[in-house]
């Protein structure tokens, strides 16, 4: 088989790419942005629109992923959730990777009444998750 050495054409999909990714970027910046100005204005003491009608956030951590990608340690390092402790007690709805019941309408006053919580671990080492220690008062 012969190899060509001339361009297929990849090089200009690739630009293509990058600018979409550029604007993607641009946009989350602009986003994230217009988030921590209206954070700012909001006055002390009140909720952020996308929190009301929520109760507690919290999450349970098993310590399986990336600290600096993990999502539910960045949000609770910005004091969004609250982290618990394996033998600690959440009463409200909890969202596991074992649940056998979805999330549905009726849900609605446990969690703003109890919270909600998530089990933040991996699926790779599921079986070695002590998940059925956790003292859950509403599994999903």
């Amino acid at each position: 088989a012969v190899v060509s050495t001339q361009s297929t054409g990849m090089g200009r999909n690739n630009r293509y790419k990058d600018k979409r990714r550029m604007a993607r970027d641009d946009k989350f910046n602009r986003d994230a942005h217009d988030l921590a100005v209206s954070e700012r204005s909001r006055p002390e003491g009140e909720e952020p629109t996308w929190a009301r009608g929520l109760g507690t956030l919290a999450m349970w951590d098993f310590e399986q992923c990336d600290p600096k990608r993990c999502t539910g340690r960045k949000l609770a390092r910005f004091g969004v959730l609250q982290t618990l402790r394996l033998n600690q007690r959440f009463p409200g709805v909890c969202l596991s990777p074992t649940g056998s019941l979805v999330v549905n309408p009726a849900d609605r006053d446990i969690i703003k009444k109890h919270g909600l919580c998530v089990v933040d671990c991996s699926w790779a080492e599921i079986d070695n998750t002590p998940i059925t220690r956790l003292k859950i008062g509403y599994p999903r």
